[in-house]
């Protein structure tokens, strides 16, 4: 006999249907708020931030709370006098601002991940191009390149790649005019004024559904707009009244060779030009100083700087406040590596120094051309050749530093968007640009000089690939952010799945940049990758043959 299913008791049948019921009313009214506004349980997020607040005060601070009101989602602060003193919460450190994010600006940060991710993949790509082209052009210049003296300079070593080292001079006097004519030490080749002012900074946080903005006061080398801060009022930066970089160079020979521009960028050397007294009060009395107090030395950064108050004596940092640090390369010891050219203005010396660079730009595309007297700037027997692809003699601060190269990349390709393909070679021209010329300042070996490049060479490609991968989980993330704010709607279960995506994210970036790379990195590589697929394809086939004859 069947036992027959006996019906689960009444009471657990009304348990099921009362969960089941639970479930489509959280998820209908989730629904709802995610259209039309914030969720039922925010107020209490907000009580726990106005708790988390009011615990974190303690003596003045808790007097500076009685001149604070909640506007919405911010703390918005009030003067008031007590005494003589208007207390606010902005001498603390800053305020914040959080607004409910729209789907508008949600759709935006999905449009803009599948920009970033295309990028991404670009400089990934691009990256393991410039590792082959480099390597290319080392081997090439290490067969090619010759020890000559830096005086005198022989004519047949035209667009010939030459290493001289020796001492530089200069015999130009540097003085900065609007700086009532400070001057560097004689036999200077760079002197240079940073400006830094204390600055309101907006910092933008994004979330699920939120955005907040934090309003800082930092030291800035650039001005910094107020005007397009989300919340002004308190805010104000004024302008600047000087140049926030002020660079005066010299023309500095080394032998019979002038230094470019670009040569000229990797000197950095700085020294802290001597501050006078006399210096300091004709500052005061510098017109375009109006309004600021005397200057005093101070420690920033670890370099010597001269602090201008703004219309106060204090020691503490106000808005407006201004720091400038003067200082200067001098001339010395210098290594150089590069192809020796003809310089345009043979008033100061016959010859310069260009880099050792390929003919053609390169592109997405892998070519089988190696560096030869054809492909690259160098001349053949009959000192016969074709300009580099970027001969263009500009000044570039060259610290060697691979992050800097990594900004400057992401300032050359915000150029260009939203052409992702267009960003990702914009970036890779400007953080690795494939090149070769070196300046040392100290007197090396050829070989030390060859050492030094690869070095550095190698940690900027692993910074680029390390980049590379973080603005594609970065990219991955932004593409689910309009299911991620479904889910924040989702209270505990949301950030659970939130969770799921970050971690799942992280698993795609980790494999689609591990595949590019890969992929890349066998397409430039096109007689090593043949032998690594065509190695394990004749073993098979040889397998397949054995087996009948062993049968």
């Amino acid at each position: 006999m069947v036992k027959q299913e006996q019906p689960p008791p009444l009471k657990w049948a009304m348990v099921g249907a009362s969960i089941r019921t639970f479930q489509c009313a959280f998820g209908v009214l989730s629904l709802v708020f995610a259209l039309n506004g914030e969720t039922p349980w925010a107020a209490f997020s907000e009580a726990s931030e106005d708790a988390l607040f009011a615990a974190s005060i303690t003596g003045g601070e808790a007097r500076a709370l009685r001149g604070l009101e909640r506007t919405g989602t911010k703390w918005s602060p009030v003067p008031f006098t007590e005494g003589s003193a208007s207390v606010h919460l902005d001498s603390y450190g800053g305020d914040t601002t959080t607004e409910n994010k729209s789907w508008y600006q949600t759709l935006c940060e999905m449009l803009a991940g599948f920009i970033c991710f295309g990028m991404s993949v670009g400089i990934l790509w691009l990256n393991e191009g410039h590792v082959v082209r480099l390597h290319q052009l080392m081997g090439f210049a290490k067969r090619r390149v010759k020890e000559v003296p830096a005086k005198p300079a022989a004519a047949e070593n035209d667009r010939e790649l030459v290493f001289l080292k020796g001492e530089s001079e200069t015999t130009d006097s540097l003085a900065l005019q609007d700086y009532c004519k400070l001057s560097a030490p004689a036999n200077s080749a760079k002197l240079r004024a940073q400006v830094s002012m204390f600055q309101w900074v907006e910092h933008k946080k994004q979330k699920d559904k939120t955005t907040t903005y934090e309003y800082k006061r930092e030291w800035k080398e650039h001005q910094v707009n107020s005007t397009t801060f989300r919340n002004t009022a308190g805010h104000e930066n004024p302008a600047c009244p000087l140049q926030f970089l002020t660079m005066e160079l010299a023309a500095t020979l080394l032998g019979d060779f002038a230094l470019s521009k670009r040569l000229m960028g990797q000197l950095q050397n700085w020294k802290a030009v001597n501050i006078t007294e006399e210096f300091l009060m004709a500052m005061q009395n510098n017109n375009k100083m109006t309004g600021y107090s005397k200057g005093g030395i101070v420690q920033a950064n670890g370099s010597e700087c001269v602090r201008f108050p703004r219309g106060h004596e204090g020691c503490g940092d106000e808005i407006g406040d201004l720091r400038i640090c003067f200082q200067y390369v001098p001339c010395g010891d210098l290594s150089v590596l590069g192809v020796q050219v003809r310089h345009q203005q043979e008033i100061s010396a016959p010859w310069t120094f260009v880099p050792l660079q390929f003919v053609k730009k390169s592109g997405f595309a892998p070519t089988l051309q190696r560096a030869n007297t054809t492909t690259t700037n160098l001349g053949d027997s009959a000192h016969q050749t074709l300009l580099g692809e970027a001969e263009d003699d500009v000044y570039e601060e060259e610290t060697r530093d691979s992050m800097m190269h990594v900004r400057n990349g992401c300032k050359a390709a915000l150029g260009h968007i939203p052409h992702c393909c267009v960003m990702a070679e914009a970036f890779m021209r400007a953080a690795a640009p494939d090149q070769i010329l070196l300046a040392l300042e100290s007197k090396v070996s050829v070989q030390k000089a060859f050492d030094v490049e690869s070095k550095f060479e190698a940690k900027l490609a692993m910074t680029i690939r390390c980049f590379g991968f973080m603005l594609m989980w970065a990219s991955l993330f932004a593409i689910f952010a309009p299911l991620r704010r479904v889910f924040s709607y989702l209270w505990f279960l949301g950030a659970v799945l939130n969770a799921g995506i970050y971690l799942a994210t992280l698993f795609c970036a980790c494999t689609c940049s591990c595949c590019t790379i890969a992929s890349a990195w066998l397409a430039y590589r096109p007689l090593i990758s043949m032998l690594l697929v065509g190695i394990p394809v004749l073993g098979y086939f040889a397998m397949v043959r054995l087996q009948p004859q062993a049968q």
